[in-house]
C-alpha cells in the first residue's frame, strides 16, 4: 500500500487500522489524501493507465475513485480488506464530455471564460454551463475549490510519479548488476 498524504495522522491511522484488524496491507492499493473532502483510492491497474496522461486528464480520471474523508472506520477496514468502495458506481461514472474536459483544461491554463468563449466560438454562458457541469461531475462545488483540490492532488501526483521513476531506475540498476 502506498499512501501519499501531508497528514501523518491519517497515514499512521490507516497503518494502525491494518495492524489492529490483522489485515495485511494490500500491495496494489494507492491512496492520495489531499486533506480536502475526498480521498482518492486507486489500485495499480487503474493508475498505470494514468501515468502517460497529462495531469489534468489524470486528475479527472482519479476523481472517479473517491471515498468521502468522513467515511467511518468500517469503510476503511473494508477497503484494506480488499473490498473496493463503489466499484459498481466506478464502472459507470458520469462521463465528462469532451467539451467539458477541454474547458476545464483551459481554465487550468488560466484562460478566462471570455477568451475560452471567443476561442471556441460559443457564448460565455455556454462556457459557464460546461464548466459547472464538469465541476458537478467532479463533485466539486466551485472553481476556487477546484483549484485548491487540483493543486493539492497535483503535489501528491508528482510525489507518486517521482516514486515510480526511482523504482524504475532502481530496477534497471539491479538488472544490470545481475
Amino acid at each position: 500500500m502506498q499512501i501519499f498524504s501531508g497528514d501523518s495522522f491519517f497515514v499512521i491511522g490507516l497503518k494502525a487500522l491494518s495492524i489492529n484488524l490483522n489485515i495485511p496491507e494490500p500491495e496494489s492499493l494507492i491512496i492520495f489524501d489531499t486533506g480536502q473532502d475526498y480521498i482518492y483510492v486507486l489500485d495499480d491497474n487503474q493508475i498505470k493507465h494514468l501515468i502517460y496522461s497529462d495531469p489534468v486528464s489524470a486528475f479527472i480520471l482519479c476523481r472517479r475513485s473517491l471515498i468521502n474523508r468522513t467515511a467511518g472506520v468500517n469503510i476503511f477496514s473494508m477497503l484494506l480488506s480488499g473490498w473496493r468502495f463503489g466499484c459498481a458506481k466506478q464502472r459507470h461514472p458520469k462521463e465528462m464530455t469532451t467539451r467539458e474536459a477541454l474547458i476545464i483544461r483551459m481554465i487550468c491554463l488560466g484562460i478566462s471564460q471570455k477568451h475560452i468563449a471567443m476561442k471556441l466560438h460559443v457564448s460565455e454562458k455556454t462556457v459557464s454551463t460546461h464548466k459547472l457541469n464538469a465541476l458537478h461531475k467532479l463533485k466539486i462545488k466551485n472553481v476556487a475549490i477546484f483549484f485548491n483540490e487540483y493543486a493539492a492532488w497535483y503535489r501528491l501526483w508528482m510525489q507518486y510519479m517521482n516514486t515510480q521513476q526511482r523504482d524504475t531506475l532502481h530496477e534497471q540498476t539491479q538488472g544490470k548488476q545481475a
